[in-house]
Formats: C-alpha cells, sequence, structure tokens
C-alpha cells in the first residue's frame, strides 16, 4: 500500500498565495473567493471530511456518473498552493481510463486524519491567505457574502465549503481528490497509457 503521506506546512509566503490564485483564475476565471478557499482548504484537509465510509463513497461515485452528461473541467489538476492533492475527474471512470474500484481505493486511501494542530491553527493560516490576496477581491459583493458565511462556519468549529453557484454553473467539474503520491504511483500511469500510449513504446 502507497499511503497518503501529507506534510503540513501553514507558513505561506505571499508570493506563493498570489502566484496559486493568479494561476487559478487563469484556469478558472469564473470562480470566486468562495472556490479559492476551497482549493486551499481541500490541500490542508484532503477529502477525509466527505467519507463517511468505502461503501457509501462508490455509491455515490457511480450515482454521480449515471447521473452526469458531460464532465467539465481538466481530467486532473494539482490542489490548492502546495499541491498536497490531485482533483481527479470523475469522466477518467466514465470514460473507462480509469476502474472505478481503483479510484475509489486511491480516494478513501488518502482520507487521513488531520492533526489537531493543523485543525486549531486553520483558521489563522486562511486570515494570512487572505491578507495575500487583493484587498479588492475581499470588497466584492459575493466575497463579503462568503467570508460572512465563512465566520459563521469557523464559529462553529467547522471548515469545509461547498463550491460557488457560479463555478458549479460555468464548470460542471465533479471530481475526486486524492493524495498526490497515491495518484503518480496508482492513477498516473493508467491515465497516460490511455492518453500517450507512444510513452510505452
Amino acid at each position: 500500500m502507497v499511503g497518503a503521506q501529507v506534510k503540513y506546512d501553514l507558513d505561506l509566503g505571499s508570493k506563493e498565495v498570489q502566484r496559486a490564485y493568479a494561476d487559478y483564475m487563469a484556469a478558472f476565471p469564473q470562480s470566486t473567493l468562495q472556490d479559492f478557499y476551497k482549493l486551499c482548504f481541500q490541500d490542508v484537509f484532503g477529502p477525509g471530511h466527505i467519507i463517511a465510509d468505502a461503501k457509501s463513497a462508490e455509491a455515490y461515485l457511480m450515482s454521480e456518473i449515471a447521473s452526469t452528461q458531460t464532465f467539465g473541467g481538466p481530467i486532473y489538476e494539482p490542489c490548492g498552493i502546495r499541491g498536497r492533492y490531485v482533483r481527479v475527474n470523475i469522466s477518467l471512470v466514465a470514460d473507462s481510463v480509469l476502474p472505478a474500484e481503483l479510484l475509489l481505493e486511491a480516494f478513501v486511501e488518502s482520507a487521513v486524519a488531520t492533526p489537531l494542530w493543523v485543525v486549531t491553527q486553520w483558521p489563522e493560516a486562511w486570515g494570512r491567505i487572505l491578507e495575500s490576496l487583493p484587498s479588492s477581491l475581499r470588497d466584492e459583493p459575493a466575497s463579503q457574502d462568503f467570508l460572512k458565511s465563512l465566520a459563521e462556519v469557523f464559529a462553529r468549529g467547522e471548515f469545509a465549503f461547498h463550491h460557488s453557484r457560479q463555478f458549479n454553473a460555468a464548470y460542471n467539474f465533479h471530481y475526486r481528490i486524492v493524495d498526490r503520491n497515491i495518484f503518480e504511483q496508482k492513477l498516473l500511469p493508467l491515465i497516460n497509457k490511455h492518453y500517450f500510449p507512444f510513452l510505452n513504446k
């Protein structure tokens, strides 16, 4: 078993944050501050907060594939500022590039318990990320509404947040989050074999 190998570091430099934000907005220009928060959150917490058990994860994946007509977004992309995790498009299962069982195995295996010190320091770390972003972004009505809602979520000791309606309407991106180490060893070889068969000759 490969196993998730998360290295936590919440000390992010302003230039690092700004570069990550610029890259993200270039890829998804219809994104909001809410979506960038989700990206940063996923890069720290991974998929653990959304997995109840392996069977429910499998049932939800197959239901999502069956009910989706088109899959937006890239087939995979690094998640967040440090890229600890990768967003893997479930179209790869729908198109028979990846076996459903393999993606689920990687997804569940990537769910590791987040250390308590990371949990307690996350609101402060997000505050530093926010300060590194343009002040004009924080002044936008959509951002102000999101930050108000986020403060209420933080007050309850919770941190997860969904994508904005604007993001979902623009991209229809369906994915699962996988630890980068697991992704590179278990999933990427099959993806490359499918899309770049000449690499295997």
